[in-house]
């Protein structure tokens, strides 16, 4: 499409040029007429053309360069000159301004220097229309380039201020979130914890009390009853269940608790979850492919969340399997793939075999949260995987 493009550009610009120079000669009958010489510099100026994508400035010396030989030789002034605006339009899109407007003054120098040998004896006034006339027509295109240049500046510009500003409202309301389960934390643990303290306390006591209570009665009866020890014993059973419980209960509670007032894992301790499950008899293999560091933080936990649920299902139902993880940024998105050649096994569609999908839908709403896709499932040649496609930018 590119090469079509500039097919069309080149040859627009050669018909004009040829029709206006010959529009251009019969208002001018004493200037040598558009002859082979004539046709050999306009090859030459059409043929820098290709060249203004990655050496504009060859270019418009190519076409100053026929462009002043065209003059010299005494052919009609004419759109000839025009040759030169395409590559000082590149110029002007892809330099500073200041390096186009020096291009442009420079051409019109070495323009007018060519003029002014043939016409040196001619009318000042002349002269005077047609530098200014040729500046005019050589700055023109320096002032449109620019503005495309800035414009495109000023898009970008607002396109990264854009994604920052996306980027910042994530953290802050992730942020906000670790507050709220601090908070949150606190509150649970000050009331709960407490509460089963109190259980665990109370019937710690109530047991102490029943023992010793036993303890006088047979002092006193000489002996023990049968009756009222069995349901002492199963007093103190229950007394005994509800008190380990109680413990057990504030022990989990303060295991989840702590997890709320951690801040979630990223990337950085995949290292340390690869080697815990390899110690355990699982192999995996990591792969990282580009550079990790610096990632948005909301995509770096979301990325560690789904390979550590991916490697818990292998444990869980593909145990001994060989694991393959594989991390690869490019400049727009993480893409995070874990694979294990487990045998296939029966199970829902998109969902580890075995398992009720809990972990999948997490992962789906992480995914789907940051803008992402996900794809879980069987392999065809056995196995299962997990691949998702995290944006780097909302």
């Amino acid at each position: 499409m590119r090469v079509i493009r500039e097919g069309v550009l080149i040859a627009a610009m050669g018909a004009l040029i040829v029709l206006g120079t010959h529009g251009a000669q019969s208002q001018q009958p004493s200037a040598r007429p558009f002859d082979a010489p004539a046709c050999l510099l306009l090859l030459v100026a059409l043929g820098g053309m290709p060249l203004r994508q990655r050496r504009p400035f060859t270019a418009l010396g190519l076409t100053v360069a026929a462009a002043l030989a065209y003059t010299v030789l005494g052919y009609a002034y004419g759109p000839f000159m025009l040759a030169s605006v395409i590559p000082l339009y590149t110029i002007a899109v892809e330099r500073p301004a200041r390096h186009a407007v020096g291009a442009a003054l420079a051409a019109w120098a070495a323009l007018m220097a060519g003029r002014e040998l043939i016409e040196r004896f001619g009318d000042p006034r002349d002269s005077v229309f047609y530098g200014l006339t040729l500046l005019a027509s050589l700055l023109l295109p320096v002032w449109a380039g620019g503005t495309v240049r800035l414009r495109v500046a000023y898009v970008a510009e607002a396109r990264d201020r854009a994604v920052q500003e996306e980027r910042a409202r994530r953290e802050e309301a992730q942020r906000r979130m670790a507050e709220e389960r601090l908070m949150m934390a606190r509150e649970v643990h000050d009331v709960v914890a407490h509460s089963l303290s109190m259980i665990s306390v109370q019937a710690g006591a109530a047991l102490h009390a029943l023992e010793r209570a036993a303890g006088g009665r047979n002092d006193e009866a000489g002996g023990r009853d049968d009756e009222t020890g069995g349901r002492n014993d199963e007093v103190g059973a229950a007394l005994g269940a509800i008190r380990a419980a109680s413990k057990d209960a504030l022990g989990d509670l303060r295991a989840t608790l702590k997890g709320w007032r951690e801040v979630s894992p990223g990337l950085a301790r995949l290292d340390a979850l690869v080697a815990e499950l390899e110690s355990g008899g699982v192999p995996v293999s990591l792969t990282r492919e580009g550079d990790l560091g610096g990632l948005p933080p909301d995509v770096d936990r979301a990325a560690f969340r789904i390979v550590q649920e991916a490697l818990t299902n292998v444990v869980r139902h593909a145990a001994g399997a060989t694991t393959r993880v594989r991390l690869r940024r490019t400049a727009a998105e993480l893409a995070v793939e874990v694979v294990n050649d487990a045998p296939a096994l029966v199970g829902a569609p998109g969902e580890a075999p075995g398992g009720a999908g809990f972990g999948l839908a997490g992962m789906r709403e992480r995914v789907s949260a940051l803008g992402g896709s996900l794809r879980t499932g069987p392999r065809e040649d056995g196995g299962f995987e997990v691949a998702a496609r995290l944006p780097l930018a909302g």
